[in-house]
């Protein structure tokens, strides 16, 4: 299961390091919502297999999406902060 992981963490690495957008166009949409609360969820389960310095691409989208008024509105759990 962690082969998968990673190889889907490898290949979203790649493909949000190429883009300056919200993966998909100028505004977030659905896949970038998933990418970002399925992201954060790995840090905050499992980040000893998938370690954020080894996804600098997705670790900058996610916290420019946590940033976002609708996601801090809704975290979590309370009192839980992004991981930078």
């Amino acid at each position: 299961m962690q082969h998968q992981l990673i190889s889907a963490y490898d290949l979203l690495e790649s493909y949000a390091a190429s883009r300056a957008d919200w993966l998909v166009c100028e505004r977030i949409t659905h896949a970038g919502i998933a990418v970002a609360v399925a992201w954060q969820f790995t840090q905050h389960v499992v980040a000893d297999v998938v370690p954020a310095q080894k996804y600098p691409a997705l670790s900058a989208f996610s916290a420019r999406a946590e940033a976002l008024p609708e996601f801090m509105a809704v975290p979590m759990e309370p009192g839980w902060q992004p991981k930078p």
